[in-house]
């Protein structure tokens, strides 16, 4: 998926959350959810994430590959085991954030190895930069605004 379709996927995850978890601290909870929730890309060349650090994006791509450590289950699980005791409202933040993009890419047909190094894959049908990712993206603009409005 594209970087702004991740983007207005965890903004919508994120408000519901909120309401759901009585965040206090709302502007942060929501800008970790939607950073981390780009993180996953860290792995792939053209990614608006690797264009930013793009050093730690070889490394991690030369040893690892796309779509490989980066998009599975561990790394959100290894944020969320690391900073609860810190706090919660930011290690869910910081880690679900990071599961929407891994759920947004099991939706396309490459998948996601999310028991990786195991090879099973969560995969689905909707291919990047198609017309069902462009009207996916419309439909979570505007769910995003009808629950931003009813905050």
């Amino acid at each position: 998926m594209r970087y702004y379709t991740h983007l207005a996927f965890s903004f919508l995850v994120g408000i519901l959350l909120i309401e759901y978890l009585s965040i206090s601290n709302q502007i942060l909870f929501i800008a970790l959810f939607m950073g981390f929730s780009l993180l996953p890309d860290i792995d792939k060349v053209q990614s608006k994430v690797s264009e930013k650090i793009k050093v730690v994006s070889f490394v991690i791509r030369f040893f690892l590959g796309h779509r490989g450590l980066m998009h599975s289950i561990w790394v959100p699980l290894i944020f969320y085991l690391t900073l609860f005791g810190f706090s919660m409202n930011i290690a869910i933040a910081i880690s679900f954030g990071y599961l929407s993009h891994l759920l947004l890419d099991g939706l396309t047909p490459s998948g996601v190895k999310l028991l990786w190094p195991m090879k099973k894959k969560l995969k689905g049908f909707v291919r990047t930069g198609s017309l069902m990712e462009y009207l996916l993206f419309v439909l979570l603009i505007i769910l995003d605004v009808y629950f931003l409005m009813s905050l």
